[in-house]
């Protein structure tokens, strides 16, 4: 859910609702940039931990990945892989 207790998309169709997303991206995007100066002051090895954990959630959802791109742009799971 967003700020607004909207969905980003109607659970039915799977639409997503234009506005709500683009205003869940902006508050996710000022989050972050109010947290930069925090993350600026953390170490080479927790930001490598960091990535690992990032590229380890996207090996475990990687058909979820290849699904979703499919869908959207007609993709084939090799080309998800190599791009």
């Amino acid at each position: 859910m967003t700020t607004q207790d909207q969905p980003l998309a109607d659970p039915k169709s799977e639409q997503l609702n234009g506005s709500q997303l683009r205003k869940e991206i902006d508050r996710v995007f000022e989050l972050q940039k109010s947290h930069r100066f925090r993350i600026a002051q953390t170490s080479a090895a927790e930001r490598i931990a960091k990535l690992r954990r990032l590229l380890n959630e996207i090996h475990r959802r990687r058909e979820d990945i290849h699904q979703a791109l499919h869908q959207d742009f007609g993709k084939p799971a090799a080309e998800v892989d190599l791009t």
